[in-house]
């Protein structure tokens, strides 16, 4: 005899859903934020990160 199916052997194999790369979710998101918004984001952020990140003097 057979045992009977527990709640956990009913459940459907997971689906494969298309997992989207980084840049597209990135975009998506970016989309969204205002003209306005973009243009008040600092221009040297690369050269100055830790300046921005941990409040380290700006490099000239």
């Amino acid at each position: 005899m057979a045992a009977p199916k527990t709640a956990s052997a009913r459940r459907r194999a997971p689906t494969r859903r298309r997992v989207k790369p980084i840049w597209e979710v990135i975009d998506e998101i970016m989309a969204k934020v205002p003209e306005e918004e973009l243009r008040k984001l600092p221009t040297d952020g690369a050269k100055n990160v830790e300046h921005y990140l941990y409040g380290a003097p700006k490099k000239p």
